[in-house]
């Protein structure tokens, strides 16, 4: 159990409840607005609940937006919250690797791809905390917007994908293989779109997905295009709340992303593992996301 400014990082600890209101954002289209139950996150910056910082390479504050520093004071920086977010999050990880990580019985390609790409999620949410700890905000945007498209690409590939995408997807990068491969892939709107009216989509995955996208897909795309958004943070910090709910949707994208594996395995029991997982953790994880 972590104490921090929050309160305890367990199961009740919970630092968007803590950074008040809650969100409320407009779904992204008919069939987001029957799923998603969520509220938006404010546009100021919230001023109270984290220490006061300042340092080289430190968060500092400024009208209760966290960036990097404008000066040379040599003062540490305390913002141990923030830190136990992070460490709580990466001991999540831990806990969700052996279901992300495990084989599958069948060898067919388009359970190749989908195991190939959960590992590749992995790798990805660990970045995100590597460049969130290093205080790189803009860059773990970006990089959150990557892993959000590495778990929409294996959904839709077991759920939805044609067979000439998935052969698209198998093989070496030889002239001749990406030959055989010409032809677009769908783009991440396209996948979603497809996966929202396609069967046997898990409700909590598709869910988590049509969050992303309502949520944060704006900001994190700026980040990756170096738009306005990008630009204006970068320049004058980000909202305390804003880098919260960056770890927690990076958190909430592994959830599903073992969620897909557990309904790959037909494995009970590693679906009910994931709901205590989620209980557990739910303080590192959006509000209402926690059962699995």
């Amino acid at each position: 159990m972590y104490a921090g400014l929050y309160g305890p990082l367990g199961p009740q600890w919970d630092p968007v409840r803590e950074l008040k209101p809650p969100l409320r954002v407009q779904s992204a289209n008919d069939v987001a607005a029957r799923i998603l139950r969520v509220r938006p996150m404010r546009s100021r910056a919230i001023s109270r609940g984290l220490p006061r910082l300042s340092g080289p390479g430190a968060i500092y504050r400024q009208g209760g937006l966290i960036g990097k520093p404008t000066n040379n004071q040599n003062m540490k920086s305390e913002n141990t919250a923030w830190n136990q977010l992070l460490e709580r999050s990466a001991e999540l990880a831990d806990r969700l690797a052996p279901v992300i990580r495990q084989g599958l019985k069948s060898q067919k390609p388009r359970f190749t791809i989908v195991r190939d790409l959960c590992g590749l999620v992995m790798e990805h949410a660990e970045s995100v905390r590597l460049l969130m700890r290093a205080e790189n905000f803009t860059s773990a945007a970006a990089q959150l917007r990557t892993q959000y498209e590495t778990v929409l690409r294996p959904v839709w590939v077991r759920f939805s994908a044609p067979e000439t995408s998935v052969t698209k997807l198998i093989g070496g990068l030889t002239e001749e293989d990406l030959a055989l491969r010409a032809g677009n892939l769908p783009m991440a709107k396209e996948m979603l779109d497809h996966l929202a009216v396609s069967p046997g989509v898990p409700r909590r995955i598709l869910r988590s997905l049509l969050s992303f996208r309502a949520e944060l897909l704006k900001e994190s795309n700026s980040a990756v295009h170096s738009g306005s958004h990008a630009i204006y943070r970068h320049r004058s910090g980000y909202p305390e709340l804003s880098l919260v709910q960056l770890i927690q949707a990076s958190n909430d994208l592994l959830i599903a992303t073992a969620r897909l594996q557990a309904a790959l395995s037909g494995s009970r029991a590693q679906r009910e593992e994931l709901a205590l997982i989620g209980m557990e953790f739910a303080g590192c994880l959006p509000p209402s996301r926690t059962a699995a």
